[in-house]
């Protein structure tokens, strides 16, 4: 093989070749997962990494993923139980010739995992983002995805958490800690200043600069607390009946939460926007962030708002603790609490100035600690590190 010499002083290692590694993902939505996902492919090291992408579904994350350049395989795999698809992967691998094979989600496990497994790479990595039993109310799907994680779970050399929080439950089931990493989300903080923000949200839905606006930022799923949300939102309306509320984001729970609003009253002063790719610029809109969740494995849409200099009310739930400490760069309320999460919005919105201070304190927070550049550092390492046990590896 004519290797192309590339040095990476990580680990103290020279690598003969790029290190090639294959992303797997379902990408049947774009929620946190995949933005996280195009964060990180798009800030590896290029000279150091061959970095791909494969899909389990042709829409729309396969799109959104070429439009940032980064190269993509499709799998159409129409349902969890279609193994046909473990057999396309395991040609991509062999024709990719694939060193590590990173999966995201449950039906992406499966056959990332059996896929990279059958067709011998060593390297398998995993990252959780959030806890498999809250993504599933339903018992029998919670009992399904369950079995489907564990058939491939002992193939995963490294699991990669977004939180500490995960990383405490995957050792409660049993996981070998060693086998551990978090490594937090992280975001560019470049992207979210108000001053690069193109477009004009409030223009767009007509709403009035002395509005005061409060959004969600969020896929329509009940494990992200809409319905919390609304009932939040009705109590503020009494006190202050001009605000006006967001919703942005798509999912199949939409019908349920467009119902909730209307019988709740509530349909004059909610805007469904569907889902939104301007985040920065949704962000620049709005007066208060709400993050509504009943679980959050970490929770970048708090990051997001932060670097914007939005100040957050959320719950405390999964990661978000580690990224907001109450009252000084945020706001922390019992998960599905609606009178407190109002009391919070009405707190933010009468106290402009507190607020601003706190949200300051919340860009600094980002930039210590949630940066894009910190997560790819990491992440680069940890291949590395799997690489230097096994090929191409001599002492620097």
């Amino acid at each position: 093989m004519n290797y192309e010499l590339r040095t990476s002083i990580m680990s103290g290692a020279i690598f003969l070749n790029r290190i090639k590694v294959l992303h797997v993902i379902g990408g049947g939505e774009i929620g946190g997962a995949e933005i996280h996902i195009l964060h990180l492919l798009k800030n590896l090291d290029r000279q150091i990494f061959d970095i791909r992408l494969c899909c389990l579904f042709p829409r729309p994350f396969a799109q959104a993923a070429e439009e940032a350049g980064i190269p993509v395989d499709v799998i159409n795999m129409k349902n969890k139980f279609n193994l046909l698809a473990v057999a396309r992967m395991i040609k991509i691998i062999k024709e990719r010739r694939i060193d590590i094979v990173h999966t995201h989600g449950v039906r992406a496990n499966l056959v990332g995992r059996l896929g990279a497994k059958l067709a011998g790479v060593k390297h398998i990595v995993t990252t959780v983002h959030s806890i498999l039993e809250q993504d599933y109310p339903a018992p029998l799907a919670r009992f399904a995805n369950k079995v489907m994680e564990k058939l491939t779970e002992g193939y995963v050399e490294r699991f990669v958490t977004v939180s500490d929080l995960l990383k405490k439950d995957l050792q409660t089931k049993g996981i070998n800690p060693d086998k551990v990493v978090t490594i937090y989300n992280g975001i560019n903080p470049e992207d979210f200043q108000s001053d690069r923000v193109a477009t004009d949200v409030r223009g767009r839905f007509r709403i009035p600069v002395e509005v005061p606006v409060v959004g969600i930022i969020a896929r329509m799923h009940p494990v992200k607390g809409h319905g919390v949300f609304l009932q939040a939102a009705k109590e503020v309306l009494t006190q202050l009946p001009q605000a006006c509320f967001l919703i942005v984001g798509s999912g199949f729970h939409r019908p349920w939460v467009e119902a909730e609003a209307e019988r709740l009253g509530l349909r004059k002063n909610v805007i469904f926007t569907g889902f939104m790719d301007d985040i920065p610029g949704v962000l620049a809109a709005l007066d208060v962030l709400v993050i509504s969740s009943l679980s959050e494995g970490f929770g970048l849409t708090a990051v997001e708002a932060m670097a914007m200099g939005v100040p957050v009310v959320a719950t405390r739930v999964g990661g978000l603790p580690e990224i907001i400490t109450h009252k000084e760069n945020g706001l922390l309320v019992p998960a599905g609490d609606a009178g407190k999460m109002a009391k919070e919005i009405l707190w933010l919105l009468e106290n402009p100035v507190a607020g601003e201070a706190m949200a300051q304190k919340g860009r600094a927070t980002v930039a210590e600690k949630f940066t894009v550049q910190g997560m790819a550092q990491q992440t680069q390492a940890l291949y590395a590190g799997l690489m230097g046990q096994r090929r191409g590896a001599l002492d620097a």
